[in-house]
């Protein structure tokens, strides 16, 4: 794993060609024991197209970039914001994302239900990839649950299927 390919899903479909039979599953566990310490099951978002360390901007996973999307800007470190700037250069639908993110949390924190259609409204001509997508498609799905959600006060969803 020094160099080369160091994705599983690749190599997976290398190994495939040569007539592997196993699973993608099978090959991500085998080689779990040959990844450095903090790099198991997870990919570096690489933005910036160098090595990781290298940019005076960090990189981070796709699970911590995420969350810099829902972070509002000024809570956000230096880097942290030099990083989103970047990444929404290079993908624009990204600020969509962005805007539609913060606009959630609102929607959220003020328990605004019409506000909740109207962002369902501009989640369906927004030009976000797929894996966004599902997001507003589990709300549509549950709508009626949502907004009972931002109806009231109170909530139960941290004891919601506990048993003792």
């Amino acid at each position: 794993m020094e160099r080369g390919c160091r994705s599983a899903a690749q190599l997976h479909r290398e190994l495939q060609r040569d007539g592997f039979e196993g699973s993608a599953v099978t090959v991500r566990r085998y080689l779990h024991k040959w990844r450095p310490r903090g790099q198991q099951a997870r990919e570096v978002v690489q933005v910036f197209g160098e090595e990781a360390g290298s940019s005076s901007i960090p990189s981070y996973t796709p699970r911590r970039a995420s969350w810099l999307f829902l972070k509002d800007s000024d809570e956000l470190r230096p880097k942290e914001q030099a990083y989103l700037e970047r990444f929404c250069q290079l993908c624009p639908a990204a600020r969509t994302l962005e805007r539609l993110s913060h606009e959630f949390g609102r929607v959220v924190r003020q328990r605004d239900r019409e506000g909740l259609r109207v962002w369902l409204g501009e989640t369906q001509g927004s030009p976000i990839a797929e894996p966004g997508r599902l997001w507003p498609r589990g709300i549509r799905r549950d709508l009626s649950e949502v907004e009972g959600v931002l109806s009231t006060e109170w909530s139960s969803g941290q004891v919601e299927g506990q048993t003792t």
